[in-house]
């Protein structure tokens, strides 16, 4: 007897459609995939799997962390540049009463703020990276036979222990054009 239907591979999915709700809501305020796995009792991978099976799912978390991520890059912006808001101030009257005084609260700009901001935005020109330059050593025909001074003896130890270190294994001194190119060596 042939059966046409496959029998269903592992456990149920605990995947609900109400979850896409409840995952945006959490994104916007800064919730993580593992921030939401924790929140529906699964793993991580389970919910890149809901993601990858339920678009809806996927759209309510991406559009989540748009949101939030939008909220913070507004804010650092605006403590980068800096702003001012209405605010209130309570004081107390000569006879006894509270009264309120509006006033417009300042800001200055935040230097660390717009530092990170333009690190982000324009890496290229605020980046603190700086040109590294490859030094090698030079090979020990090129060290002069007796170097004077106080690092002479140093040097001309160094220079010894080089050239003993070439006989023993020659290829110790190739280095492979890969690690030249990234730095490494």
């Amino acid at each position: 007897m042939q059966h046409d239907h496959q029998p269903a591979r592992g456990a149920p999915s605990r995947y609900r459609p109400e979850f896409v709700t409840q995952a945006e809501k959490l994104c916007r305020l800064g919730a993580t995939d593992v921030d939401l796995a924790d929140f529906f009792g699964v793993s991580r991978q389970t919910v890149h799997r809901w993601k990858r099976g339920n678009p809806e799912f996927c759209d309510a978390v991406k559009k989540g962390k748009l949101v939030a991520d939008a909220n913070v890059a507004e804010a650092l912006y605006r403590r980068a540049v800096g702003y001012s808001h209405p605010a209130v101030r309570i004081s107390a009257a000569a006879d006894g009463r509270h009264v309120a005084i509006p006033y417009v609260r300042k800001y200055p700009p935040d230097t660390t703020a717009a530092i990170f901001w333009l690190k982000n935005r324009r890496p290229a020109e605020w980046s603190d990276k700086q040109a590294r330059e490859l030094v090698s050593t030079p090979p020990p025909n090129e060290v002069p036979a007796n170097p004077q001074g106080p690092c002479g003896a140093h040097i001309r130890r160094i220079s010894s222990d080089v050239s003993r270190a070439k006989v023993r294994n020659p290829s110790f001194w190739q280095v492979p054009p890969s690690r030249i190119a990234s730095g490494c060596v």
